[in-house]
């Protein structure tokens, strides 16, 4: 399977859904996902919607379909917390969305419950974001052996 850029020209494997890799969406912990911009339209000649797919099901129909612009520079990283330099919407960076057109969006969402239920995350342009902490993923405690108290339910 060869390498799916920005700008490729990409095929569904299962549905066979074609068009050319308009977007490319790395998520923390998941595989990447390419969205596919269609280049025909509708019979009725409306505009066709794109379409987002696993990497895993996809396969390159013609390298370099269209010139991809370079993405933004920036320098976050998954996981980093951030905020927003426009609204003050805070949260961890959990994937980043890089548009063939050189646009790179962060997807942010934060760590604190609202009625119990985690927030909806937002997709803001990296250009607004500043870092609050890097990898600011809590690391869970590990223990090295030797006594400790025990969380025992019996109270044993």
């Amino acid at each position: 399977m060869n390498k799916i850029e920005l700008g490729d020209m990409a095929k569904d494997k299962l549905t066979g859904f074609t068009g050319y890799v308009g977007a490319r969406f790395i998520k923390a912990f998941s595989v990447a996902r390419f969205r596919l911009d269609p280049v025909k339209l509708k019979d009725d000649g409306s505009v066709q919607a794109s379409n987002w797919f696993d990497e895993t099901v996809l396969e390159v129909v013609e390298k370099q379909f269209i010139k991809p612009e370079p993405p933004v520079q920036h320098t976050f990283q998954l996981l980093d917390k951030v905020k927003d330099s426009v609204t003050n919407f805070s949260g961890s960076i959990i994937g980043f969305i890089e548009h063939a057109n050189g646009c790179v969006t962060a997807i942010v969402v934060p760590a604190e419950l609202k009625d119990g239920k985690p927030q909806d995350e937002s997709d803001l342009p990296v250009q607004q974001l500043v870092l609050v902490v890097p990898n600011a993923v809590p690391q869970e405690k590990t223990f090295t052996g030797g006594p400790r108290v025990s969380q025992s339910i019996h109270g044993r």
